[in-house]
Parts: structure tokens; C-alpha cells; sequence
């Protein structure tokens, strides 16, 4: 079963996450979505250029927050982290 925005955005509520999404432009007239997630103290901003992609960005985003027990909120940051055994769980839509 392929995996939706609507899912994700459905189990982060559903988790205690406060969500927000919106399309913009950027400069060059390409269309980017931006997806925020509040809750427990903290916030996180995710920019791409599909929907489904910036939900799952947040996800694991957020699973990697939590593993890692830092308040690091950029995305790129938490790349190396990717692939460890424990994040695996985490990521499940």
C-alpha cells in the first residue's frame, strides 16, 4: 500500500503533533510545500518540492530527534543517522 500525506499527517495527529502545510512559490516560479510540526516543546519546519515528500521528511525528521535524543531540527543533519537499526521502527507509516 503505497503511503499518502494524508497517513502521515493522520499519524503524527494522532501521535500529538499540531500540523501545518502550505504551497509557495519559490523564486524561480517552482512550486515547494512547507510542513511544520509543533508539540512537546518543540517545533520543526520541513521545504520540498512534493507534499509527500516534505510529510515524510517530518517523519523521519521527528523519528530521528527522538532516537537521537537531540533538539537538532534541520533535516540534513540527521542524514548519517539514517540507516541505523533502531531509526527503522520509527519510521513506520
Amino acid at each position: 500500500m503505497p503511503v499518502k500525506w494524508e497517513r502521515v499527517a493522520a499519524n503524527l495527529h494522532k501521535a500529538g503533533w499540531s500540523l501545518g502545510w502550505v504551497s509557495a512559490l519559490d523564486l524561480e516560479g517552482r512550486t515547494i510545500w512547507i510542513v511544520d510540526a509543533h508539540g512537546y516543546g518543540k517545533r520543526f519546519v520541513v521545504r520540498a518540492d512534493e507534499k509527500l515528500t516534505a510529510f515524510v521528511e517530518l517523519l523521519i525528521l521527528l523519528a530521528l530527534s527522538r532516537a537521537n535524543g537531540t533538539p537538532n531540527r534541520r533535516f540534513s543533519d540527521h542524514l548519517p543517522l539514517l540507516f541505523k537499526p533502531e531509526i527503522e521502527k520509527e519510521l513506520q507509516v
